[in-house]
């Protein structure tokens, strides 16, 4: 076996001793995950709101507040779910 050989199948080992070791997903735990990225776009999207509504009510004027900083805030949660998945799916 040369090097390159050797060091592919140490990498290919580790990763599957990582994989025996975790516990298996059950459907309990994808529901888990799926609320926890749904909090993760909501809780940003209704904070933006209420900042929105609050700005709206105190400094009037064409644009609505509330519709740009909800927009706002969905942006920032879909990001923070995207990476938080590309994160669990990468370990």
């Amino acid at each position: 076996m040369t090097e390159n050989e050797q060091n592919l199948a140490e990498k290919v080992g580790k990763r599957e001793q990582k994989r025996l070791g975790r516990p298996e997903h059950r459907i309990l735990s994808y529901f888990g995950l799926f609320g926890l990225v749904g909090f993760t776009i909501a809780i940003p999207s209704v904070a933006g709101a209420l900042i929105g509504k609050y700005l709206d009510e105190n400094y009037p004027g064409k644009a609505s507040w509330s519709l740009t900083f909800l927009l706002a805030g969905l942006a920032v949660g879909c990001y923070n779910a995207w990476r938080y998945i590309k994160k669990e799916y990468r370990e």
